[in-house]
């Protein structure tokens, strides 16, 4: 537990900033919404990376599972000291790479949401259900997969349309080069991860 904590954790700085909003899924299904209606407060948390990823190679070596998901549920929420983490299932739509056999997993990201607030880090923001994700993940112990952080998931961005990075992410050394610049589409992006693995 507590080596899964510190690598979720690595270097979170508790400087949080507070206003109103929340994210949602869009109404094309599946794909991530980055809007913030009123009526919930939203406290962001900024994080320091105890790593970031220049190339899918550099991801896919950290890897475990590699595979377009579907949120279909945020199943429970952990309090570790002054830290709130959502645990989601996700099914498996789509694998490229993974040490076992996999339909659903558990994803576990730091921050939660109620009816009234949302707790996320401002650059790797909670998934939601009915959302479509090309993660790159590993393993925890207890059997939840963790994603590389904002570099290690890529938001679906609708049936023909490319899967593109986080917005706001602006981090140096990350993906954000002209290797992915615009988003990338399915097909590539699975074959990048793919001869990556190889």
């Amino acid at each position: 537990m507590k080596k899964r904590i510190s690598a979720v954790c690595a270097g979170l700085m508790l400087c949080a900033a507070m206003f109103t909003g929340c994210s949602q899924t869009s109404a094309e299904e599946g794909v991530p919404s980055f809007d913030t209606p009123s009526g919930v407060k939203v406290q962001n948390i900024s994080a320091s990376w105890h790593k970031s990823y220049n190339s899918i190679e550099a991801l896919a070596a950290d890897s475990d599972l590699i595979a377009l998901v579907e949120i279909t549920d945020e199943e429970r929420v952990e309090q570790h000291e002054s830290l709130y983490f959502t645990i989601s299932t996700a099914n498996v739509l789509e694998t490229v790479y993974s040490t076992e056999d996999v339909e659903t997993v558990e994803i576990y990201q730091t921050g939660r949401r109620t009816d009234t607030e949302l707790i996320q880090i401002a650059e790797d923001p909670l998934m939601n259900e009915g959302e479509k994700w090309f993660i790159f993940a590993r393993r925890n112990e207890d059997g939840t997969y963790t994603i590389l952080g904002p570099f290690g998931r890529f938001a679906y961005g609708g049936e023909g349309k490319p899967f593109t990075w986080l917005p706001d992410i602006t981090m140096e050394g990350t993906l954000e080069s002209e290797e992915l610049s615009g988003g990338v589409v399915l097909d590539s992006l699975q074959a990048k991860a793919a001869a990556a693995v190889e």
